[in-house]
């Protein structure tokens, strides 16, 4: 008889995308899956070591998209390699968790949307705004975001240009299918700046998140 052939290509088998918490970047991004680590006339992050929350690796984050060439700024990640994922299981506990501070100044509200994109790149998504800290203003001290998916809007890509002068983002019937969820964004709009670190998905039920946890 034939010697049974050897697979020449093994495909590792995939931790479970809902069991949380799951590390989306601590000194890099799961399984390398992270994209947008671009500089350019419009956004310019990278890797930064000059400060972090945690481990020796944070992201720096510069971007001004008001020029004529640039239409969005984004960054993204896949916490599944590319595969789809149903979160429809843990959407109502579910919770995006990332420490965050400012190179100056302080803000009760930061230009940048974190979103989770379906693969019909529809989006549920929300404005990084102060209510989201315990403390209610972003400083150059680092504190963290906890932001529920039962936070999250639909909205389109094209809200990328329009200015982000509210908490919170009108009700869209077109948001994200959970169950075909593609990657985690953050749509970086006006101009800004700001260093993250320790991004991760929680259980917000073993975290105080007061009353945004059923909003």
């Amino acid at each position: 008889e034939p010697e049974p052939l050897e697979p020449w290509l093994v495909e590792e088998p995939r931790p479970d995308p809902t069991a949380l918490p799951i590390t989306l970047f601590d000194d890099a991004f799961i399984n390398n899956d992270g994209w947008g680590l671009v500089t350019d006339a419009c956004q310019a992050v990278q890797p930064t070591q000059e400060s972090t929350s945690m481990g020796d690796t944070a992201l720096s984050f510069e971007w001004d998209i008001s020029g004529e060439a640039c239409y969005e700024g984004m960054v993204g990640v896949s916490w599944d390699k590319w595969y789809p994922i149903d979160v429809t299981s843990i959407s109502e506990n579910a919770g995006i968790q990332f420490d965050v501070r400012l190179p100056e100044g302080t803000a009760t509200q930061i230009p940048v949307r974190i979103a989770l994109e379906d693969y019909g790149r529809r989006t549920s998504q929300i404005i990084l705004d102060g209510r989201f800290l315990e403390s209610g203003t972003f400083t150059t001290e680092w504190q963290t975001v906890t932001i529920p998916f039962s936070s999250l809007r639909g909205g389109g890509r094209e809200l990328a240009s329009a200015p982000a002068t509210v908490g919170n983002l009108p009700e869209f019937s077109d948001g994200a299918d959970f169950r075909n969820i593609k990657q985690l964004m953050f749509f970086l709009d006006e101009s800004g700046a700001m260093i993250v670190d320790n991004l991760k998905l929680i259980d917000t039920a073993s975290v105080d998140v007061g009353p945004l946890r059923r909003r």
